[in-house]
């Protein structure tokens, strides 16, 4: 989704937990520093994603919270970040307001006919859509699939901790780019 249609749900009132603070890459060494700054500047051109290059004492100056040792960072302003539970909450919420029928169950296989999926099989019982989101996650691809369609996803592993803001904490969320880390 688009910038602009989480800021129409915050005027809407929705708590997603919605912030646009931008995306810190922050780096170690200078060989990967340059290979990022190559990088970004790459998507720069092809895809007009802004990219703000940090040396040390402009990172530092951003985010005092840091540890030394650090060479310099990439600051995407572009990036925003939310809730993903808050966001799954609200849209529930939404679609029970506006009546439409949800179904508690897990998606094990889709069906076409001709260019239109004709049924989702679950494990609730089957459905005949008039319209089907896929949003499965990486299990999308293998739903995607059963249809015919090729999704270019793949897993990845990752974990998750979630710890109450402190002031001594950094202000953007940041990825430490040698560790392939996110914080």
């Amino acid at each position: 989704l688009s910038h602009d249609a989480f800021r129409s749900f915050h005027r809407d009132g929705w708590t997603l937990g919605y912030e646009e603070r931008g995306l810190l890459d922050v780096f170690r060494t200078e060989a990967a520093f340059d290979a990022g700054v190559a990088s970004a500047q790459s998507l720069q051109d092809a895809h007009g994603l802004r990219t703000d290059v940090l040396d040390s004492p402009a990172l530092y100056a951003r985010e005092p919270a840091l540890v030394s040792g650090l060479v310099g960072a990439l600051h995407h302003p572009q990036d925003a970040h939310l809730d993903p539970g808050a966001y799954v909450d609200a849209l529930c919420r939404a679609v029970d307001e506006a009546g439409v029928e949800r179904l508690s169950g897990t998606v094990t296989g889709l069906e076409k006919s001709g260019r239109r999926i004709s049924r989702v099989i679950t494990t609730a019982g089957d459905v005949a859509p008039t319209q089907v989101v896929l949003a499965a996650g990486i299990w999308s691809k293998a739903l995607a699939h059963c249809v015919g369609v090729g999704l270019p996803l793949e897993a990845g592993k990752g974990y998750s901790i979630t710890v109450p803001r402190t002031a001594s904490m950094p202000m953007h969320p940041l990825r430490l780019a040698e560790a392939k880390v996110a914080y």
